[in-house]
């Protein structure tokens, strides 16, 4: 057996390696199309959190308010009550006070300190400022009247 070895043998070098996904030139379609279809997307996307982030504000807002208009009924319940019971209170007074002690803000003042149920229910404080007040409101309303 005889083996044959051929007299030239060229040898060539071996081939750039190609790159398989063509290069994209500034100027193509191909690039162009890529650039419209991502600023989509990102718009898409910048929509779509700018409009759920509304809904979430809106909901929390709805949340809140609901939250305060229930705190604000329950503070009308409890005011409405504590104005019904003074008011109670002040008509079963007015039944045994002295008609002077009505015209006069120092004989109300002894009036409502003899009787403890209702030094308690009214403190002194703003019994005689308001006993102050409507006293002064009577003398310039007698002051003003014509003579």
């Amino acid at each position: 057996m005889t083996l044959v070895i051929p007299a030239a043998v060229t040898v060539r070098p071996p081939e750039p390696m190609r790159n398989p996904l063509p290069t994209l030139r500034l100027g193509s379609l191909k690039f162009r199309l890529m650039l419209a279809s991502v600023a989509l997307i990102l718009v898409s996307v910048a929509l779509t959190v700018h409009f759920t982030l509304r809904e979430v504000r809106r909901g929390t807002e709805r949340i809140v308010l609901e939250s305060r208009e229930d705190d604000a009924r329950r503070l009308a319940a409890i005011v409405s009550r504590r104005l019904i019971g003074l008011q109670r209170a002040l008509r079963a007074a007015a039944t045994t006070m002295p008609r002077a002690a009505l015209d006069e803000a120092p004989l109300a003042i002894e009036y409502l300190e003899a009787n403890a149920v209702l030094r308690t229910m009214f403190s002194r404080s703003s019994w005689s400022r308001s006993m102050a007040a409507s006293s002064r409101s009577r003398t310039a309303t007698a002051r003003a009247a014509p003579r």
